[in-house]
């Protein structure tokens, strides 16, 4: 005796709105180069998605991603977590000197670490003004849509 099988529907689900339409064009070589070079600099996944948002927005946004100011970007983000490390051990070892010698000895001795205090504050400083320069240079001038 066959037993009555409920049908299951397999596959991928169906689309909510199925892209039925499709279009040709055709490159020279010039203008092959053209496209390609367009398409690898926008950093879109696919070509058809490239040809759609050029031919339905109008203009795709191109950024430049320079390798040397992205390492110069990830180098100041270092430099700013050792000044923090650097912020949280002075702290601890100031508290320890005053605890473990007295607040007079504690004033002798941490002298010359006020001084290379002094030093790191001006380095922190010119280090702010690095960031903000990179800031302003580099990162505005790429969001802008230029280059």
């Amino acid at each position: 005796m066959l037993m009555d099988k409920v049908k299951r529907k397999r596959g991928r689900p169906p689309k909510k709105q199925k892209a039925i339409y499709q279009y040709s064009v055709r490159f020279n070589d010039a203008e092959n180069a053209r496209f390609d070079d367009r398409f690898l600099k926008s950093g879109i996944r696919y070509r058809s998605w490239f040809i759609k948002k050029q031919v339905l927005e109008g203009k795709a946004k191109i950024i430049h991603i320079d390798p040397v100011d992205t390492d110069f970007y990830i180098r100041l983000t270092n430099f700013y977590a050792q000044f923090a490390a650097i912020g949280r051990n002075y702290t601890q070892v100031v508290e320890d000197i005053r605890r473990k010698f007295g607040d007079r000895r504690a004033a002798i001795m941490l002298t010359p670490l006020a001084k290379a205090t002094i030093e790191l504050v001006k380095l922190s400083q010119a280090h702010k003004s690095m960031t903000e320069d990179f800031r302003t240079t580099v990162v505005d001038y790429h969001w802008n849509g230029n280059k």
